[in-house]
């Protein structure tokens, strides 16, 4: 219908429907649902979605150790106490080839040969000859030999090496008339040497028959007989010499070829040349074993042994020919991993950490010094390693009887159940309440460990 103009101008609203006026505001029931929403909402808040963290604050304990590690290439061993994995690095033989040529010319003196020498006579009476050094017998082919003394007995007059020669008595019998011709046994053998060295003086036994020096020779007087009383006039014709076995050893003068000095000079300066090509050969030969380790040195080398066998050259002097000679080596060092070596630090600094403890991380592992180390995987490594530990807590289970316990309340539970904590923090989201959430799931326990020295937390 028409709407109805109000005072001042304004229109009136129209009529509900069926006559009646139309009611304004919320119904009662309306009003109820949105305030048991807001309780509902409101106990939510304040019990359900808040949670907690509590933090056990410990003490750290400052914790160093200065650690020898050995090295073994055993893999059951590497991980014990003390020790790292070692690697024992060595490549096969290698070999080269100098040529050794001597220079020197060497004249070899020719050799005497020697022999032994008897003397019988035909007298029937022991007798004496003294034979001087220098005493002459020789060969009817005119070969001279020598008598060169002796040295291991007093001599038989004033020269000096001289030999009293026994000769036997000559005894007569039915073959044996003791007489020019017909002699006694002979004397001792003693030692002749040819006057010239050379094969010539290489003759048979029985060669040596003149003595050529006899002292009762015609052309020399009587009075030069060495007798042993008095008697006949004696000449040469009363003596046979000869020498019971062949005169040996004669050798003619030769040149030889001989090492010299300069030749041994040259020889060492073709070894050690060898041996620097053989060292850089080896050495990188070893290097392509090494792959992602590190090779052990103890100094300013390269950690890497080469193992030379040189050849034995002549000495200065001796007789020698041209020859090859050969020089081997062989290149080896141990190689170990710097991370490997830094585990086995942890892993004995950890074994310092009493029981009831476990090892902080931040742990500071000075690098491993190489204190020896050797071919075949022998190693000495040191290393100072500095950590803290803390005390293990089991917090877990301390969560079931914290809910709605007031902060102080909690703190005050914790320090006494966890005897090593030295503080408890409380803090909650999303606003502090005097009371801790209603669900244990709400509410977390965490350890905090203080560092002593520092002051600060892990």
């Amino acid at each position: 219908r028409p709407l109805t103009p109000w005072p001042g101008g304004r229109t009136a609203p129209a009529a509900a429907p069926g006559g009646g006026r139309r009611r304004s505001g919320l119904r009662p029931w309306a009003i109820g649902a949105g305030a048991l929403a807001f309780l509902v909402g409101l106990l939510a808040f304040l019990f359900v979605v808040p949670t907690a963290t509590l933090t056990v604050v410990v003490r750290a304990q400052r914790l160093s150790d200065q650690v020898t590690l050995q090295g073994t290439t055993l893999s059951s061993q590497a991980s014990q106490l003390d020790f790292v994995q070692t690697k024992a690095l060595q490549t096969a033989p290698s070999s080269a080839s100098v040529r050794v040529v001597p220079t020197g010319i060497k004249t070899i003196p020719a050799v005497k040969a020697t022999a032994t020498e008897t003397i019988a006579w035909d007298q029937t009476s022991q007798g004496t000859v003294c034979l001087n050094p220098g005493a002459t017998f020789a060969t009817p082919g005119g070969i001279v030999f020598e008598f060169p003394g002796v040295s291991n007995q007093s001599p038989c007059d004033s020269t000096q090496g001289s030999l009293a020669v026994t000769l036997p008595a000559c005894t007569p019998s039915a073959t044996t008339t003791c007489g020019p011709g017909s002699y006694g046994s002979p004397s001792s053998p003693f030692p002749i040497a040819a006057a010239k060295g050379g094969p010539g003086g290489d003759v048979g036994a029985g060669s040596v028959t003149d003595w050529t020096s006899d002292p009762c020779a015609v052309k020399n007087p009587p009075s030069q007989c060495t007798l042993p009383f008095g008697g006949p006039t004696l000449t040469a014709q009363d003596f046979s010499v000869t020498n019971p076995t062949a005169a040996s050893g004669g050798l003619a003068a030769k040149s030889e070829t001989i090492f010299t000095s300069q030749n041994q000079a040259t020889a060492t300066q073709q070894v050690n040349a060898a041996v620097s090509r053989l060292t850089t050969k080896l050495v990188a030969q070893l290097r392509q074993q090494v792959g992602s380790l590190t090779i052990a040195s103890t100094g300013p080398g390269n950690g890497i042994t080469v193992s030379v066998t040189r050849p034995r050259l002549p000495a200065v002097g001796s007789v020698a020919s041209a020859q090859t000679m050969t020089v081997t080596a062989f290149a080896a060092a141990t190689a170990f991993s710097p991370g490997s070596a830094r585990q086995a630090v942890l892993r004995d600094l950890r074994s310092k950490v009493p029981g009831d403890g476990a090892l902080l991380s931040g742990v500071t592992v000075g690098s491993a010094q190489v204190v020896a180390a050797a071919p075949g995987g022998t190693l000495t490594l040191s290393a100072t390693a500095i950590g803290y530990w803390a005390p293990k807590l089991n917090l877990a289970p301390l969560a079931a009887d914290l809910p709605f316990k007031s902060p102080s309340n909690a703190r005050a539970f914790l320090l006494t159940q966890v005897p090593s904590a030295v503080a408890v923090r409380v803090s909650q989201s999303p606003l502090g309440l005097p009371w801790l959430p209603l669900l244990r799931s709400h509410i977390r326990l965490v350890r905090l460990a203080l560092r002593t020295s520092s002051g600060t937390a892990a």
